[in-house]
This record gives structure tokens, sequence and C-alpha cells, in this order.
């Protein structure tokens, strides 16, 4: 006796990203047992085009490092708020687990 109506779903492991092809490539790999070591060079790939991207940074003195889908932001910035932009700009990426900023500005009482 059926009480009501049955459902199937069919839930895909993998949401496939029309803009970003290196979404997808993380995404389709994230869960298939890729080392690790090339899933942190992947984000790292994937942060300076990020960095790269946003016209308010210049990231020719950032180094990026990626550790455990941990992401260190290291080097110089021209100001406090170019550091925050930095960090605000790759916080949201897939499979970003955490940022640690090192980026250092010149002290305004320095100069």
């Amino acid at each position: 006796m059926k009480i009501g109506p049955t459902f199937h779903f069919h839930l895909s492991p993998v949401m496939k990203s029309q803009t970003n092809p290196e979404v997808n490539f993380l995404q389709s790999h994230h869960n298939y047992g890729v080392d690790k070591a090339e899933t942190d060079r992947n984000l790292e790939r994937v942060v300076m085009n990020a960095l790269r991207e946003n016209v308010l940074i210049d990231c020719s003195k950032i180094i990026v490092r990626v550790t455990g889908r941990t992401v260190f932001l290291e080097g110089k910035v021209r100001f406090r708020e170019e550091r925050m932009l930095a960090q605000e700009c790759i916080a949201n990426l897939f499979g970003i687990r955490s940022v640690v900023n090192y980026l250092t500005y010149p002290c305004a009482f320095s100069r």
C-alpha cells in the first residue's frame, strides 16, 4: 500500500561551473583521491589568477603559498586597504579552507 507519491532524485557529486574551468577542475578532482600537492598547486594558480584580475591590487610583490588548502599571502603591498582587499578577494574561492595574511605595507609614520 502506497501512501504518497514517490520521488527519485539524482544527486550529482559535482556541480559544474559554466564560466570558470578552474573551478570545474577543482570540483571534479575534489573527491576522487587527487593528491594534496596537486590540489594545492591548482589552488595556488586559481588564487594568483584572482589577484591578477583585480585591478585594485598590485600583485607584482605578492607571493602565494598553499599548504593543505590554507592560503598564505606574503610580500608587500602599497596600502593597508590593498592588504585587506587581497584577502577578501580570495577568501570565498572554492577549495580554500583559510587565508593567512602576512602581507606588509609601509607605515605612514615612517615616511
